[in-house]
């Protein structure tokens, strides 16, 4: 998997596409014109007067019970990186204390659990910051590519081979680990070698993926692999998993289901994604 899945942007009734069209076509009618005969510039233009940036796949048939299906592949590779929630912080940091505990407590009712685990405090605008992004990369990424390998894994005929990319941007490590740096590692072309660790990691990550593409196994299916931090290739346990990511939160995560995890993490998240981080 990678930039994302149905997790990150899962399937819509039909009845949110009938509402979006329906603000489209009043902006449209505003100026005199339809969706059927309106210029490809007035199209444009009501995109931009309903603030609509990104579209989603309709609720189907064939999409059902999505959750639990594991496809019609052989094998499955897998990955989350530390910080993929990198590209809301920009949003997440123009928000106030009384903004974030507002909406999770209008998704959760008795949120005081979930505001405990992730450090959502009213006097501590910072930590209600990092909070949401943890909440964020949590349920739309780190929690979601867990339960789909653990979902593999209890088949008796699929592969499955799970991985975390912890390597820091080599460039600036205080930017973290995010979608946009494994990429750079997976794909190379990109000149890193002024950071040893880090050309390391991508080099380990070309031959694993190699590997896999050729019906290879690039590591045991009962473990997960580790990329990185500081140029550290090396199967890891569930300890070490646990002391890599939220265990804790994913735990608490799992009671509160999928439908309230989207609910409170596209609220807080939505309208608030930027590339410019």
């Amino acid at each position: 998997m990678a930039s994302g899945s149905l997790y990150l942007s899962p399937p819509q009734p039909w009845s949110a596409g009938i509402g979006l069209l329906a603000r489209i076509k009043t902006d449209l009618a505003s100026r005199g014109d339809t969706l059927e005969d309106g210029s490809a510039e007035s199209l444009v233009q009501a995109l931009v007067n309903c603030e609509i940036s990104t579209v989603w796949l309709q609720q189907e048939p064939s999409l059902e019970k999505w959750e639990e299906k594991v496809g019609e592949v052989d094998a499955l590779m897998i990955s989350d990186t530390e910080y993929e929630s990198a590209i809301w912080r920009n949003g997440i940091e123009e928000m106030s204390p009384a903004d974030i505990i507002n909406i999770i407590r209008e998704c959760c009712g008795n949120s005081s659990k979930l505001e405990e685990l992730y450090h959502i405090h009213p006097d501590r605008p910072q930590s209600c910051r990092h909070g949401v992004l943890d909440i964020i990369n949590d349920t739309r990424f780190a929690l979601p590519a867990l339960e789909m390998a653990e979902r593999w894994r209890k088949t008796d005929d699929k592969k499955v081979y799970q991985y975390i990319v912890d390597e820091a941007n080599p460039w600036q490590a205080s930017s973290r680990a995010h979608h946009a740096v494994d990429l750079i590692f997976l794909f190379g072309g990109v000149d890193i070698s002024f950071n040893p660790g880090a050309e390391a990691i991508g080099t380990k990550m070309r031959e694993a993926w190699l590997t896999f593409i050729h019906g290879g196994s690039p590591w045991a299916q009962t473990s997960i692999q580790a990329f990185g931090p500081l140029g550290r290739y090396e199967e890891i346990d569930t300890t070490e998993y646990r002391a890599r990511r939220r265990m804790g939160c994913f735990e608490y995560l799992r009671t509160l289901g999928a439908t309230k995890q989207r609910e409170v993490s596209g609220r807080l998240g939505t309208g608030r994604v930027s590339l410019l981080n």
